[in-house]
């Protein structure tokens, strides 16, 4: 048990994001604006609610709360970019993933951030906004 749980810890800590892992917002803005976005699988952890309000185009719903019954739907062979509000909860997903074969990157800042800068919105409070 003791010997699982070091393993488990380590592979845990070797994988968790630095910058190694995480998309600056320019940088992301940059492949929305050439195309290029279409190579990964965004997943928003962020509450349903959250979502619904404003979300980046093409990006799926995972909850965080019930990401251990949905994560089978994020395909292995695929790279995928996890959004949170801050970055935060997708740090610690994005650690996990890795842990278990994905190739998985955040959005540095969050959706909190990309709003300052990003155009690329979708969802009911953006509608509203124009």
């Amino acid at each position: 048990m003791k010997k699982n749980l070091t393993k488990i810890t380590e592979s845990f800590f070797e994988n968790i994001p630095n910058d190694k892992y995480g998309f600056e917002l320019t940088k992301f803005e940059e492949l929305i604006v050439s195309g290029d976005i279409k190579e990964y699988f965004l997943v928003d952890v962020r509450k349903k609610e959250e979502f619904s309000q404003e979300r980046i185009p093409g990006s799926v719903n995972i909850p965080y709360y019930k990401f251990s019954s949905q994560v089978m739907d994020i395909p292995l062979e695929q790279k995928v970019i996890i959004i949170s509000k801050r970055g935060i909860i997708a740090a610690q997903i994005c650690s996990l993933l890795n842990a278990c074969g994905y190739s998985t990157w955040t959005l540095k800042e969050g959706l909190d951030g990309y709003m300052d800068i990003g155009d690329f919105l979708e969802g009911e409070k953006c509608s509203l906004e124009r």
